[in-house]
């Protein structure tokens, strides 16, 4: 295909990727705003100027008799995303339960295909406190039930991903690790220096037979002896073909994935390396088995999270910006249909992870100062700290993906002498 052609399709493909995750994202905050009463004002798919509104629903939202409607007064709602303020168009009326609010939901496509949002009524901290009074409004509600509105999205945003997962594995299949003590890809470099089997001159698909006289039969044994022998030269008995060799290695040390006898990773430590990757084989699982599979990637997410929470200096390795998930689209669009569908489920648990950091504007932060008033009896904090806590998560979200952009563009400023990109920066340093 045309390379312009290509890069289309890869525009395309991840835009309609990222319309479909936060689609699934909102959908979750709107259900349980909607289970609480809270008047949704819009559900967007996309940013800027509204192209289409292509459904209309209604929530009645029990309205308290002193509370006098103002027809023409504009919503106070933000989106927890994004969005714009927008004339209010509710209603009161008067039915047998008493009287009501009437309150309208738009759903909406926006011209920018680039994300979307949820708008609930009454989001806007005012400095008199007046935003608890709003009825149906998002703060007129008890912390609990703002903090699972504000859960709502990273938990459908992880289900979505298991969903697809699900489906992907049970139907095409998944790549698993190959545990036969065979080579898969025998990486030249990392971090600018030659690895220690390409030094030893191994290569893609050589059979180990041996470690020090000692019998493989499986890579997870040969993984073993070199995550404990760093800077330990290993006797390495091989097949390349039809010739038997051997050579020397001698493993550095450094950070690498630590795997388990099935080659399921659990996380990273400081150990023996080599600069390989264990090959893998394409395997159609059962519907359950392939649950189980998807059930692990939430998992791994936050393991990750979590070593690079123990381990800063790992960041720079680990992290990626929009240039690793639309490279990433690239590599999956041409491989296939079934590859784009696994790294959209993949991609939706990642957003629901990453979204649940402690850190507003991101849901994990508001979540935390919902528990924050949950632990204060339900009493608001202040219009103050409130401006600091955001302003303050705002600045390290802003720094975060700074920071990633820059290390994504100096990974590619190496590719030349890196190693094939279906691997991560966390397998090459293996």
């Amino acid at each position: 295909m045309n390379t312009v052609l290509f890069d289309l399709l890869v525009a395309f493909v991840f835009l309609a990727m990222v319309s479909i995750l936060v689609a699934a994202h909102e959908y979750g905050h709107y259900l349980f705003a909607r289970l609480f009463k809270m008047g949704v004002e819009e559900f967007a798919i996309g940013m800027g100027k509204k192209l289409k509104i292509w459904r209309r629903t209604e929530t009645a939202i029990p309205a308290p008799l002193t509370y006098v409607h103002d027809p023409n007064a504009r919503s106070a709602g933000l989106a927890f995303e994004g969005g714009s303020i927008s004339k209010s168009s509710s209603r009161i009326v008067e039915t047998p339960e008493g009287r009501q609010l009437i309150e309208p939901t738009e759903f909406t496509i926006r011209m920018l295909p680039i994300g979307g949002f949820v708008r609930i009524k009454g989001m806007v901290p005012e400095e008199d406190g007046s935003e608890v009074r709003i009825p149906g409004g998002f703060y007129s509600k008890p912390p609990w039930q703002r903090l699972l509105v504000l859960f709502g999205g990273p938990l459908f945003s992880v289900l979505a991903g298991l969903l697809i997962l699900t489906v992907v594995y049970s139907t095409f299949g998944e790549d698993v690790p190959d545990n036969r003590p065979i080579l898969g890809t025998v990486f030249k470099s990392n971090e600018g220096a030659l690895t220690p089997a390409y030094k030893a001159g191994l290569q893609d698909g050589d059979v180990i037979t041996a470690v020090n006289g000692k019998p493989v039969s499986t890579f997870y044994q040969f993984l073993v002896q070199v995550n404990a022998n760093p800077n330990v030269g290993l006797h390495i008995a091989y097949d390349r073909k039809s010739d038997h060799r051997t050579t020397i290695l001698t493993p550095e040390l450094g950070i690498s994935p630590r795997y388990g006898p099935d080659l399921t990773s659990s996380g990273t430590k400081k150990q023996g390396r080599m600069g390989v990757m264990f090959g893998r084989k394409h395997v159609v699982l059962s519907v359950p088995a392939a649950f189980l599979d998807a059930v692990d990637k939430p998992v791994i997410a936050v393991e990750g999270l979590v070593g690079i929470i123990e381990r800063p200096s790992s960041f720079k390795d680990e992290a990626g910006s929009a240039v690793t998930m639309v490279a990433v689209t690239a590599e999956a669009t041409h491989e296939g249909v079934s590859k784009i569908i696994e790294w959209m489920g993949l991609l939706s648990i990642m957003v629901g992870v990453f979204n649940l950091l402690p850190f507003p504007p991101l849901d994990g932060g508001q979540m935390l100062m919902a528990f924050a008033e949950l632990l204060r009896g339900g009493r608001r904090l202040s219009i103050q700290v409130q401006n600091v806590v955001v302003n303050a998560g705002a600045i390290a979200v802003v720094m975060l993906f700074a920071a990633a952009l820059v290390f994504d563009v100096q990974r590619l400023a190496d590719r030349p002498t890196a190693e094939p990109a279906k691997h991560s920066q966390q397998e090459k340093a293996r």
